[in-house]
């Protein structure tokens, strides 16, 4: 814990009285006594009346120029606040002229390097979040106001509300994530945790998505061991379907998929393996992140607004799992999903 710098200060002007004290009576004691040797068989060094007179004056002195550099230093710290109020969090103070309030300077320099980044991070999927509920809703408008404009061939017709279906359940997606991540985030504990099928939930959640990995003619290996979870069914099945279709997503055509489940000692490993694109370190370091994108992927099929692996990873930490990824030449991309084997309740 960080010492309160103001207590720091006090501390520094007690010891600097007490020393200003006793080193402005022995100084005019020493003063009085070579001016006045006759004085000196009588008198008394110690005496509080002959030492105030000069102490109080060094006192007033030496404390009036403390409080002139302490006022500096608050002031400097009152002006870095006021510019944050004003919403500049780019603001940062010299931790080197802190002095004592060194420490504050500090953490209010990594306060404004978090609000800068959740001011760019919220700007970011502001921006983000507007262009992707723009695009369908045009795609939307622009089908319907030509259907309604021109006579069409039904072949046509139907093609253009096959788009405008696929655009609103695209914005529907977009909404229902948004509101998921929402829910997810202020909910701390799971209540009820029974225990379900895990191999044959994984195993459905690939059959869900078998037309896509026939459309991208990926080759499919599963190696599913008996596996039995603890929790919300529903939150988890949403775990396996989106490392699924992320796995399909950024997997070229006739490239290779591989998922696992493993049971240890005292927790159950979900893997999804890909041959696509590698993730960098940089992007492994925030890919659980919400509205976080890794951009070196963008290559290969369309970005969200990057809630998916954010609600994955919400939806396991529930359920006191963890969840990584290994990103390399040597292993491809790898999600892995630790569970543990038994319920919280036990």
């Amino acid at each position: 814990m960080t010492k309160n710098p103001f207590t720091r200060v006090l501390t520094w002007l007690v010891v600097l009285i007490a020393f200003l004290i006793v080193m402005g009576t022995l100084a005019f004691d020493f003063a009085l006594m070579l001016t006045f040797p006759h004085l000196a068989r009588n008198f008394d060094p110690l005496n509080p009346v002959l030492a105030l007179g000069p102490t109080v004056v060094i006192l007033t002195v030496v404390l009036a120029l403390t409080f002139s550099w302490l006022n500096k230093k608050i002031t400097y710290l009152t002006k870095g606040i006021d510019q944050v109020a004003a919403g500049n969090f780019a603001t940062h103070l010299d931790e080197q002229k802190g002095g004592p309030l060194s420490a504050s300077y500090q953490n209010f320099n990594q306060m404004t390097d978090q609000l800068a980044k959740t001011a760019t991070l919220r700007n970011d999927f502001i921006n983000q979040f507007s262009h992707e509920f723009r695009t369908p809703i045009a795609s939307i408008q622009g089908f319907a106001d030509l259907m309604q404009e021109r006579e069409l061939p039904k072949k046509e017709r139907q093609a253009y509300l096959a788009l405008i279906s696929k655009e609103a359940h695209r914005l529907t997606n977009l909404s229902t994530n948004v509101l998921t991540l929402t829910t997810l985030e202020s909910q701390t504990i799971l209540n009820n945790q029974p225990s379900f099928d895990l191999t044959e939930q994984v195993r459905q959640a690939v059959i869900l998505l078998w037309p896509q990995l026939e459309e991208h003619k990926l080759n499919v290996n599963l190696t599913l061991a008996p596996a039995t979870a603890f929790g919300n069914a529903d939150l988890l099945n949403q775990v396996w379907v989106n490392l699924i279709n992320n796995a399909i997503k950024f997997t070229p055509d006739g490239g290779h998929l591989t998922i696992k489940i493993e049971r240890h000692d005292d927790q159950i490993a979900v893997s999804v393996n890909n041959d696509g694109p590698l993730i960098s370190p940089t992007d492994q370091d925030h890919l659980f992140e919400k509205f976080y994108q890794a951009n070196n992927r963008s290559n290969v099929g369309g970005l969200g607004l990057g809630l998916g692996l954010a609600i994955a990873s919400r939806i396991i930490a529930l359920h006191q799992g963890r969840i990584t990824v290994v990103s390399n030449p040597a292993d491809h991309t790898t999600f892995t999903v630790y569970l543990p084997s038994k319920g919280s309740a036990k």
